[in-house]
């Protein structure tokens, strides 16, 4: 009884609009974001997300849904912007002094040593699966449509304090539903206690930039190019997520960062904005969205279109038709085909890391 008090007790304190103790330790340890130049979806609020989206249960549709009214519900959203639809590459959407949304859910450890402070990143669409290409002399990158895509896409980042809120002991990193935790000493850290976090393109994947260095882990490579491109000095590095169909060679699909690419660190409280749920299931604060079971977008059946070239890695004739051929390849004869059902994620009610009365995971 008294570890369910202090979870909800820590809950209320996050998302309380008040400047309490738990809101100023979420700002001291918020992340920094790196993106990479070429990511077309910045993280947006659920307001935002809901613009002229429709609620689907069972037979019934509301149109125009408010966060309040996805409490307890377990249908879908329909949303307003067509799945594959974009705004133009570019990073005028993460400049500097944009302030983003923040969704931040606070967790007391069973044993009451520790506290996990999970910051939660929305956005409105993951993109399509990038790609790496192997030639004899080089290596290169670019996307291939429809393949990975689906509507709404939610990314967390789990910082473990002390329970004093004043020190990091482990960070975990989430990528495709797999975490995996660095103790502080294996984390990059910017202006002292925030852990700086690499979002790889299109799937925002959350990648620790320590990989470069660490032995025993994955290791996040860079990517040697072809010839100079638009971004110039700007080095991209991959982290291999499996071969891209059955061929074993030539093709393997990729998480692709930028190491210098536009960044984002919640700047004020004003940024922050609690998620919880009490050991009841209701919600705690303002953000009520935060008991929706349902999907955050409807369910898509992709297909392989053509391989898109990136912006900021401009391919040649030469280049872009030998990664048409792979791909297309893989395709017929391999597994890519598993890339295809665009499954938007389910609601954060499904979610342990929302709910008071349950351990970290």
């Amino acid at each position: 009884m008294l570890t369910m008090r202090l979870l909800a007790v820590a809950l209320q304190l996050v998302a309380s609009d008040a400047p309490l103790q738990a809101q100023a330790a979420a700002l001291r340890f918020a992340p920094y974001f790196v993106f990479h130049p070429d990511e077309r979806y910045a993280p947006l609020a659920i307001e935002s997300l809901l613009a002229g989206a429709t609620l689907v249960e069972g037979g019934s549709e509301r149109p125009s849904p408010l966060p309040d009214s996805l409490v307890g519900r377990e249908g879908h959203l329909r949303l307003a912007v067509a799945q594959r639809d974009a705004p133009a590459p570019g990073t005028a959407h993460l400049l500097p002094g944009r302030e983003l949304p923040l969704y931040v859910a606070m967790q007391r450890g069973a044993d009451g040593t520790f506290v996990d402070l999970h910051y939660i990143l929305l956005f409105g669409h993951q993109g399509p699966q990038v790609v790496r290409f192997f030639t004899s002399v080089a290596e290169f990158v670019a996307a291939v449509p429809h393949y990975g895509e689906h509507q709404a896409d939610l990314e967390r980042l789990t910082v473990r304090v002390d329970v004093g809120l004043q020190r990091v002991l482990q960070v975990r990193f989430e990528a495709h539903g797999k975490a995996t935790w660095f103790p502080a000493t294996q984390v990059d850290f910017v202006a002292g206690a925030h852990p700086r976090v690499l979002c790889a393109l299109n799937n925002h994947a959350l990648i620790n930039p320590a990989l470069r260095r660490l032995a025993g882990k994955e290791k996040l490579q860079r990517l040697r190019r072809h010839k100079k491109t638009s971004v110039g000095a700007h080095p991209f590095y991959g982290l291999s997520r499996g071969r891209f169909g059955a061929l074993g060679w030539g093709i393997d699909m990729v998480d692709l960062v930028d190491l210098q690419g536009p960044s984002w660190q919640a700047s004020s409280l004003g940024a922050l904005r609690g998620l919880g749920l009490d050991a009841q299931g209701s919600p705690l604060g303002p953000q009520r969205w935060a008991a929706f079971r349902g999907r955050l977008g409807e369910t898509s059946s992709n297909s392989y279109r053509r391989v898109e070239a990136l912006p900021s890695w401009p391919l040649d004739f030469r280049h872009l038709s030998w990664a048409r051929f792979l791909a297309a390849a893989a395709r017929r004869w391999g597994d890519a085909r598993l890339l295809a059902p665009g499954r938007p994620p389910e609601g954060p009610a499904r979610r342990p890391w929302v709910h008071a009365c349950l351990p970290p995971d």
